[in-house]
């Protein structure tokens, strides 16, 4: 009897999010898996993104940094809604996070700064996040935004641009 309930045990854990280490630009964080960044990331621009989260994937910057060369697209390109957190930095791209295909970036303790746009997603979820010295705006929503703790401070255009905003 105890076999069997071992290999269910055994079974169950297998199944769950896997963690991996984040450790050079470019990786790709798996649909439901929690990325760790495990030093900080200096990316250049031929890469498309730093790194890519595929839908319901998390990544952890752990207290580190993910910088660009100021001509990359995307510090964080999430491919379905994502969720970042830190604490940790993200500078330099003409994005630092975005969400695609009406999806929601959900951020978390993080200082994003000096890209084109902070965070770009058609529905945004921030809590104690640092936005400053972007081109256009700290924080371009689509749809609607929540958040709470958010600093945007010189920023070219708007500190929060979007239809709807709970702040």
């Amino acid at each position: 009897m105890r076999a069997p309930v071992l290999a269910v045990l055994a079974v169950l854990l297998a199944s769950e999010a896997q963690a991996f280490d984040v450790d050079r630009c470019g990786l790709v964080v798996p649909t439901g898996e929690v990325g760790h960044v495990v030093s900080d990331l200096s990316c250049p621009a031929s890469l498309e993104a730093a790194v890519y989260l595929d839908p319901s994937a998390t990544l952890s910057l752990g207290g580190h940094r993910i910088l660009g060369d100021g001509g990359g697209e995307f510090g964080i390109a999430c491919l379905g809604s994502c969720t970042v957190t830190g604490p940790g930095e993200i500078g330099a791209f003409k994005a630092c996070i975005t969400a695609s295909y009406a999806r929601r970036a959900t951020a978390h303790d993080l200082e994003v700064h000096h890209c084109e746009t902070g965070i770009l997603a058609p529905d945004i979820r921030a809590t104690n996040v640092f936005a400053h010295h972007h081109e256009k705006w700290a924080f371009g929503v689509l749809k609607r935004m929540k958040g709470v703790g958010l600093t945007a401070d010189d920023n070219g255009l708007h500190g929060f641009f979007g239809p709807k905003l709970v702040l």
